[in-house]
């Protein structure tokens, strides 16, 4: 559809032919940019966006279709620190936003009948994480086997050993796990589980240092149909059995980390063929077997399209979903005028009631919440 758009990536950026892929390894000397702290939300690209996840979504279809080279076009437009900093950004935001309280949305305070300019951010309110691509790209391209790479993109099987000096030597990033790519008459899947770790450097400071030894235990799942309905898992905790324990044999970690919850966040989001947007997104603290021990944020926003009006989005906001306390609010995006306004709620509407839902309502596609672990 037309208005689609506007609600979806509104930063393009252009993407480089495919080529040979070289990496030079290098020992690397840490400047004063490097030294100082770059894992800031202002230093992140890509945030002038109205929906990041369909930002996500387009630039995963851009990685199959242009391969190494669109991870090679974030390399060279970001550098080295800024993508180190992207990593440890997402696993900073984390923690911090699995303490955080339910957040205000801008056009939350507004009544019924009162309007706002639409904000330059993310309409779900990821803005936080900060910029997943480099993140998703480099954990997927470096655990996936070369039969799944050579279905992904034919050129991919011969850069696989580069993409993970890429990772480990240029990025210092360490990364295990595995990825996967299926592609059938019905449904396209890719996805990765894998965990990773920041490797923290001579010449950077101290304070970061704890924080670097913490592994990352990040999986997500996308799901296409022909069809036209997206899918897309992303679930996330810091802290694994890997992680060090002061004073503990190694023996024990595994049971100190099940009994101990650390710092998640999952969503699930589904864009259907008739134009909605579902999206189910939960923060908090989460034990390794996916229990969620104390939920801060659970939360439904569903985007509807006015089928009368096309450049008009309903938006449905629910919050403490499925918790004590929970309550919803209606909004209308005017794509035109590019504005928000809350108004009434007009009847009964009919909207999925959990992630599993995003995939038996209106849609082909059939997928569990995350992928399994050691398979997906």
């Amino acid at each position: 559809m037309e208005t689609r758009f506007v609600l979806s990536l509104t930063a393009g950026f252009q993407l480089l032919a495919c080529s040979r892929i070289e990496v030079n390894i290098k020992s690397k000397k840490p400047s004063e940019e490097a030294i100082a702290p770059r894992h800031s939300l202002a230093e992140l690209p890509f945030q002038d966006t109205k929906n990041l996840l369909d930002g996500y979504l387009n630039h995963l279809d851009e990685l199959k279709k242009y391969g190494v080279s669109a991870l090679l076009k974030l390399y060279h437009e970001d550098g080295r620190n800024r993508t180190r900093s992207g990593f440890r950004h997402f696993r900073d935001a984390v923690t911090a936003e699995s303490l955080r309280e339910e957040s205000t949305s801008p056009w939350a305070k507004l009544q019924p009948g009162d309007c706002m300019d639409m904000p330059k951010t993310d309409i779900f309110e990821l803005g936080a994480y900060g910029d997943l691509r480099s993140i998703i790209d480099l954990a997927f391209l470096q655990r996936l086997k070369v039969t799944d790479a050579a279905a992904f993109n034919p050129e991919l099987p011969g850069q696989l050993s580069a993409i993970t000096k890429l990772a480990f030597f240029e990025f210092g990033i360490n990364i295990d796990g595995q990825s996967i790519f299926e592609e059938t008459a019905d449904v396209t899947t890719m996805g990765t589980d894998v965990e990773w770790k920041v490797i923290h450097e001579k010449g950077e400071p101290d304070a970061w240092q704890a924080a670097d030894e913490l592994g990352v235990k990040f999986n997500f799942t996308r799901k296409e149909s022909p069809q036209g309905g997206r899918f897309f898992a992303l679930n996330a905790s810091v802290g694994s059995n890997s992680d060090p324990h002061e004073g503990v044999p190694v023996d024990q970690s595994q049971m100190i980390a099940e009994l101990r919850s650390r710092p998640a966040m999952s969503l699930a989001y589904q864009g259907r063929i008739d134009g909605s947007q579902h999206l189910f997104l939960k923060k908090g603290l989460r034990f390794l077997n996916d229990t969620w021990d104390d939920i801060k944020v659970s939360r439904r926003i569903s985007l509807l399209q006015n089928l009368e009006s096309g450049q008009i989005i309903t938006v449905i906001e629910t919050r403490q979903f499925n918790l004590p306390g929970e309550n919803s609010r209606s909004f209308e995006i005017d794509l035109v005028k590019d504005k928000i306004c809350a108004i009434l709620e007009r009847g009964h509407i009919e909207l999925p009631r959990s992630p599993e839902d995003l995939t038996r309502q209106g849609s082909p596609i059939n997928v569990p919440d995350r992928p399994a672990q050691n398979g997906l």
